[in-house]
């Protein structure tokens, strides 16, 4: 099973900061993020390899991180069966194309 994992570094130091990670019942695979608005946005492809075949949900986190080392995150939103591309930021709105 595979399980992806988005980490966020100091940019100044490499200091890592925080840790999201995937649903570990699930394989999961990300496919490009973008960054907008004080959030991160993560397509997440759950059964990426699996049936009944993938299925793809917007995960948000705050790009701040939440004070934790690992974060769940602020929301997310089903984007519906099959993958999602990398996402487009820009005033509170996020694009994908699948």
């Amino acid at each position: 099973m595979f399980l992806a994992s988005v980490r966020a570094c100091a940019g100044a130091t490499g200091d890592l900061l925080r840790t999201a990670t995937g649903d570990p019942t699930r394989p999961t695979a990300i496919d490009g993020m973008a960054v907008g608005d004080d959030r991160v946005y993560v397509p997440v492809i759950h059964d990426a390899w699996g049936a009944p075949g993938p299925s793809t949900e917007l995960a948000v986190d705050p790009a701040g991180g939440c004070g934790a080392p690992t974060c769940a995150p602020l929301w997310t939103a089903a984007l519906g069966p099959g993958p999602a591309n990398r996402p487009t930021v820009g005033g509170g709105v996020a694009c994908l194309t699948s």
